[in-house]
């Protein structure tokens, strides 16, 4: 498991997090891996924060203790704000991205409520 790398949050500025990310701050289908698509929590967290909103606190996450969470916020909406890349490399980044920088058991709130 020494191979496993933590996935490094990227540092965006206030215009990437308002107009998104570039093709090239996303991670590859490969390096993607267990969290292409939506089968994975992490990207169902993913696609639940595309599609609904909120905070990561209301999927039962948080933030390590390491994390600098103003960055954390910021890459978060630029990578999920693009439009360049397909969308499941988009979930797929942002569940890597949870997945090593977030602690808690993810919950996820009914349909219809937020």
């Amino acid at each position: 498991m020494s191979d496993i790398v933590r996935f490094a949050i990227p540092d965006f500025d206030g215009v990437s997090a308002v107009f998104g990310a570039h093709s090239g701050d996303y991670l590859t289908r490969e390096e993607c891996g267990e969290y292409y698509g939506f089968n994975n929590p992490y990207a169902a967290v993913a696609q639940a924060l595309f599609g609904r909103g909120g905070k990561i606190s209301d999927y039962g996450l948080r933030w390590k203790k390491d994390v600098d969470e103003t960055k954390a916020y910021r890459a978060l909406k630029a990578l999920l704000s693009s439009w360049d890349p397909k969308h499941e490399i988009k979930m797929g980044t942002v569940g890597k991205m949870l997945a090593d920088n977030t602690d808690g058991k993810i919950k996820m709130p009914k349909r219809g409520k937020s």
